[in-house]
């Protein structure tokens, strides 16, 4: 009878009410964990996003600096103003470009001496082309042409060139980064769910 008597006893009211507490404390808790996992897999993805952006209007700020040198370059050897088409919408692009990335690199710490030497260094070519312009506006297009072949001009593009490389360099390196963190990020939740 004893152990007839035993199998019929009442649960345990305490152990039943820590269960009903601990299991939606465990679900609360696996759930913030889950949100600071999403969160940081769109803190990735925004990595990922703007790093493109910067690239991208990296690529156009040349493209639309050689269009504007291409103008240039075309007056120069023949006097067509139909060229200077190109010039202006070039030079605003370049602007427009060039206060995107000045806007995209405000809260980085890391390259703003590059972004001040290139705004510096995209004006002194500017300044440069408008003056070979001004030459050939002057009657002077030998001047102008000397001007153009004794290559400064490209030295000036290699700069710019040179450092929006740099800039497209620490931005690779700072995703290599996050996709590192990432990934030990992945690993260790994976270790811990699995596990």
């Amino acid at each position: 009878m004893s152990v007839a008597n035993a199998s019929l006893r009442p649960p345990r009211l305490p152990l039943y009410i820590a269960l009903a507490l601990l299991l939606p404390a465990l679900l609360v808790g696996v759930g913030l964990w889950l949100d600071g996992e999403y969160a940081r897999m769109r803190q990735a993805g925004e990595l990922v996003d703007g790093i493109s952006q910067r690239r991208y209007r990296a690529l156009e700020l040349v493209s639309s600096l050689r269009k504007a040198e291409t103008a240039q370059r075309g007056f120069v050897i023949t006097r067509n103003p139909a060229f200077l088409g190109q010039y202006d919408p070039s030079r605003h692009a370049v602007a427009r470009f060039l206060v995107a990335i000045d806007r995209e690199y405000a809260g980085d710490r890391s390259p703003p001496n590059r972004i001040s030497v290139l705004d510096n260094l995209i004006a002194a070519k500017f300044r440069e082309m408008d003056r070979v312009i001004a030459t050939v506006g002057a009657g002077r297009q030998r001047d102008a042409i000397a001007r153009v072949s004794d290559g400064s001009g490209q030295i000036m593009m290699d700069r710019i060139e040179t450092e929006l490389h740099a800039l497209i360099a620490t931005d690779a390196a700072r995703l290599a980064r996050g996709r590192a963190a990432y990934w030990e990020r992945t690993l260790r939740s994976r270790r811990v769910v699995c596990c």
